[in-house]
C-alpha cells in the first residue's frame, strides 16, 4: 500500500476518525466500502435523526443543506449502519446520530 497526496489508498480499518490502523498515521484511509472515512475533513455537522424531515417523495429522510440543495439518508443506508447523509449538489455530508434499536420505530411502515 503506498500514501498518494498523503492519503493511504489501501483498505484498511481505522481506529479514529482520521486515522488507519494499519498505518497508524493519521491520513484518510479509503474503507472498504470505498468512501473516504475521513469525509475529507470531517463532516459540516452532526444532526439527530430524530431532527430530520422524513421525505415520502424521495423515501429518504432529509436535512435543509446550506448549499440550497438537501442532505439525505435512506431507511436501507441507515439499516446498513451508514451514518453518512450526503448533498447531492455538493461536497458537503453530515453525520446523522441515531441508535441502531431505534429504527424500527423512527422509519416509516413500509420502507
Amino acid at each position: 500500500t503506498a500514501y498518494i497526496g498523503g492519503r493511504c489508498d489501501g483498505v484498511h480499518v481505522q481506529t479514529r476518525s482520521d486515522q488507519c490502523a494499519t498505518h497508524a498515521r493519521s491520513v484518510p484511509c479509503y474503507s472498504s466500502i470505498g468512501r473516504v472515512e475521513a469525509t475529507m475533513g470531517g463532516s459540516y455537522d452532526e444532526v439527530d435523526l430524530e431532527d430530520m424531515d422524513w421525505n415520502a417523495e424521495m423515501g429518504a429522510f432529509t436535512y435543509q443543506c446550506p448549499c440550497g440543495d438537501l442532505f439525505f439518508i435512506t431507511p436501507d443506508d441507515l439499516r446498513g449502519g451508514e451514518e453518512i447523509g450526503h448533498c447531492p449538489s455538493c461536497s458537503l455530508v453530515i453525520t446523522v446520530v441515531y441508535d441502531a434499536e431505534d429504527l424500527v420505530k423512527i422509519i416509516p411502515e413500509g420502507f
